[in-house]
């Protein structure tokens, strides 16, 4: 028979082993990162271009464990501005050695918990002139068990237009180069990182009457999507003509409770569109960017269960020392 002195002893090395198990896994870490740039986007096409009324957005947002999201403001860094002139940011954590270069990824571990979002852009698109838009997000949780890092950006440029020229219909090209990486890694179980980005270009019929499709038949009104291109993933609508994309830029790369990091780093690319769209119609031309990221720190069940075990341990240990 186990005396008590033993059965205590015992009882209080489980609940040491069991405590420690649980305590490793407080330096549980994860950290993600998305990207989209944008470079040289223009618009060609057969007939005349008229830009009615061209509009730009921009969003950049940050939350870390809690802490109201903050949106984006004009980054006050000499370096940031000098870089990318109007480049908006938001950051939540550590931001002092990160904010100095919101587009570049930083790596795991290179601080303490951050969530960094930031947006940019740059010209205007024409039939002559060329833009540039780029968005970045990236977080980070590193020595917490439980927590929660996200950030989120977003870009878009619209306008109203119409094709002039002769004729009923007019071929429109859209041309660019796009560098994008994501990066999500988690350290050990009980993290999730996820890392995803989408961009999508559209034409739409913006007039009551209705619009021609490419084959000169009438289409709905106001509101029918002509062209919908989300840019190397899919294609939709009956307008569509031709696309080569050197890669997707509606790519998800997730992590979930796996220790690992996974990488989708395809670099550089071209990339073009074309659409036949109907001439002396009022459309509609839009271009949304995102890209969002998130990292959550939860014990997970191993965990849970270690912390029970410890504290059963201690109880049985205490428990023994009064009957003793």
């Amino acid at each position: 028979m186990v005396s008590h002195r033993l059965f205590s002893k015992l009882a209080g090395a489980v609940s040491a082993v069991a405590l420690l198990g649980f305590a490793g896994q407080a330096h549980a870490a994860a950290y993600a990162y998305s990207t989209t740039q944008i470079n040289n986007f223009a618009l060609s096409t057969t007939a005349v271009l008229d830009i009615l009324a061209p509009t730009t957005t921009q969003t950049a947002t940050a939350s870390l464990n809690g802490a109201p999201t903050t949106a984006g403001v004009l980054d006050p860094s000499p370096t940031a501005q000098a870089a990318n002139p109007g480049v908006i940011e938001a950051c939540q954590g550590n931001c002092s050695t990160i904010s100095n270069t919101p587009f570049t990824y930083l790596g795991p571990v290179v601080s303490p918990n951050f969530a960094q979002s930031a947006s940019w852009i740059a010209g205007s698109i024409s039939q002559t002139t060329t833009a540039d838009s780029w968005t970045a997000a990236q977080v980070q949780l590193a020595g917490t068990t439980i927590g929660n890092s996200s950030s989120t950006n977003t870009a878009g440029a619209g306008f109203t237009f119409m094709l002039t020229g002769g004729g009923t219909l007019a071929n429109v090209s859209a041309s660019f180069s796009a560098l994008t990486k994501m990066v999500a890694g988690v350290v050990a179980p009980g993290v999730l990182a996820i890392a995803s980005e989408s961009f999508d270009i559209s034409v739409t019929c913006n007039q009551i009457a209705g619009c021609l499709d490419k084959n000169g038949t009438t289409t709905d009104a106001d509101g029918t999507v002509l062209f919908d291109w989300r840019v190397g993933a899919s294609t939709s609508g009956t307008d569509f003509d031709s696309a080569v994309a050197a890669f997707s830029l509606n790519a998800p790369n997730d992590n979930q409770f796996t220790p690992g990091e996974g990488d989708y780093n395809p670099g550089t690319g071209a990339f073009t569109g074309t659409a036949t769209l109907p001439t002396n119609t009022i459309l509609s031309f839009s271009i949304a960017q995102t890209n969002s990221v998130n990292a959550v720190s939860v014990p997970e069940p191993a965990s849970l269960a270690l912390l029970g075990a410890g504290l059963l341990g201690l109880g049985l240990a205490r428990r023994r020392r009064r009957i003793g």
